[in-house]
């Protein structure tokens, strides 16, 4: 059994893709903290993606 890393970040980016996030007014400062939030979120994903990637999956103990 091959345990394959998270691919969360890309679906992230995906998913600001769809809501249009490059077409947001930076200069609004209720957009601006949305994407303050965005962005602390998406470090969280990547932080998790780098310790899945770094980890070395049991496979007697599969979504330990």
């Amino acid at each position: 059994m091959h345990i394959h890393p998270a691919q969360l970040f890309g679906e992230y980016y995906d998913l600001l893709r769809v809501i249009g996030i490059k077409d947001w007014d930076i200069n609004d400062r209720q957009t601006a903290n949305c994407l303050g939030t965005l962005a602390r979120f998406g470090h969280l994903l990547a932080d998790y993606e780098m310790v899945r990637r770094r980890a070395r999956p049991d496979i007697d103990h599969p979504g330990m």
